[in-house]
């Protein structure tokens, strides 16, 4: 909304940390600091009067914005910003026979202005009357072609007549000037979504996303293209999402698209990506996916929106990735890892997520590769590493993940390479060392 001040050498402070504030949208300060301008007895009443009656529109005080503004006309009957900014009052009041008055008595004191025709233009749009407002809009377009919010504006103007890709040339102007603005990105994309340009609004919504990215209502709007699209666990997941945010609004939404249903997404070659169940609002049951090859690509099963049960990934070749049990949501108990190939790559014990107790490690060929003991994730005790031979290659000892003790270290020949004691992570002192032969070393 644009704001305009006849004069605007204006230097008093109070007035600009007033002005300032109000141009950031932080209108309770503002006003607090036009008050203080004010009750100074600053000269320059007029001004202040005008920003202070429009902050106090924007607040909701509209009964103190029509004070002022009339109060700063008295001061200035021949003003046409004067005139201007009571038609931005009595818009935000949805007094619109009122905004047109008034508008069209500021271009009665004035040459052609944009801003003028665009304000006319916004005032018929909301009287839904569209016809004049690309009318009024196009003459603003004239004097200021690259307008932001002319453009803005006639791209809704067409959006609401259902000229979709006329009004998308306009939203397209628009990004073109400010290429982050939310609303505008926001509408060019149900623009896109009206033409069916699916994969464009996502991009847009992501945009918003990256500068916003707890915004609920655009993860929400998310997920509903994404169940256009027919990709309905991603439209679900983007639901999911806003659990964290809005929980109520996450439920609603889960509750429209995806409850008591089997959802099935496919890829573009007609095979199945994934299928997942929710029941009560939530994720039950089944959960597969599979590679765009047809091969599985996970199995899993939720109770209640948690993973329970057996869980298995897999490689795009078919093959096993990593297989085990899910408790509440966590990685429990013995879990397998397995290379592409099929053979064994690791094994041990899980709890909560993490690494408890004894694991072991494998080369391809099978030849045991490290072993060692784990508490919550967090290395402890003897470490054992091997050459691919299977012949030793170091063992260290472990306190709360970091080497602590004596440590040797191997040549595949079987010949000590080096040994010493390590300290919190650090050598306690000077390790001895030799070569492959046998001889020691020179410190």
């Amino acid at each position: 909304m644009l704001l305009f001040i006849n004069g605007f050498a204006f230097c008093q402070v109070n007035f600009n940390l007033g002005m300032k504030n109000y141009n950031e949208e932080n209108y309770p300060e503002a006003i607090y600091w036009l008050n203080k301008s004010i009750n100074s007895g600053t000269e320059n009443i007029y001004k202040a009067l005008t920003v202070r009656g429009l902050a106090k529109s924007k607040s909701g005080d509209f009964k103190g914005a029509d004070k002022d503004l009339f109060e700063a006309l008295k001061l200035n009957p021949k003003d046409k910003y004067a005139y201007y900014n009571l038609s931005l009052c009595f818009t935000d009041q949805k007094k619109y026979s009122g905004a047109l008055t008034y508008i069209d008595s500021a271009m009665a004191l004035s040459e052609p202005q944009f801003y003028l025709y665009n304000q006319k233009a916004l005032v018929y749009g909301l009287m839904n009357d569209y016809t004049k407002a690309i009318d009024e809009e196009t003459k603003a377009l004239k004097l200021a072609p690259g307008d932001f919010n002319s453009n803005q504006n006639m791209g809704w103007f067409y959006f609401l007549l259902k000229q979709y890709n006329i009004a998308l040339k306009y939203y397209n102007i628009s990004l073109s000037i400010n290429p982050y603005h939310i609303k505008g990105l926001a509408n060019r994309a149900e623009c896109f979504i009206n033409l069916q340009l699916y994969d464009s609004a996502i991009v847009d919504l992501n945009t918003i996303l990256s500068k916003h990215p707890l915004t609920p209502a655009v993860i929400a709007k998310k997920g509903e293209v994404r169940f256009m699209q027919k990709k309905y666990n991603e439209a679900c997941n983007n639901f999911e999402d806003l659990r964290t945010i809005n929980d109520t609004m996450a439920k609603r939404y889960i509750e429209t698209y995806c409850n008591n249903r089997e959802l099935i997404n496919y890829y573009a070659n007609g095979l199945k990506e994934e299928i997942c169940t929710y029941k009560n609002g939530t994720k039950n049951g089944k959960h597969l996916t599979w590679f765009e090859n047809g091969n599985p690509a996970l199995e899993s099963e939720y109770v209640n929106g948690k993973q329970e049960g057996k869980y298995t990934e897999y490689y795009e070749n078919g093959k096993i990735e990593k297989t085990g049990m899910m408790v509440d949501d966590s990685p429990e108990g013995v879990w397998l890892h397995y290379y592409e190939s099929g053979k064994l790559n690791s094994r041990g014990y899980l709890s909560v997520g993490k690494q408890d107790g004894e694991w072991f490690s494998y080369y391809e060929n099978g030849v045991l590769k490290a072993q060692g003991d784990f508490c919550l994730g967090l290395k402890t005790g003897l470490f054992i590493e091997n050459y691919e031979s299977g012949k030793l290659k170091a063992y260290y000892y472990y306190k709360n993940d970091i080497t602590n003790g004596e440590y040797k270290l191997f040549y595949e020949n079987g010949h000590l390479k080096q040994q010493g004691t390590l300290l919190s992570g650090k050598e306690y002192n000077t390790p001895q060392r030799w070569d492959d032969k046998g001889y020691e070393l020179p410190d």
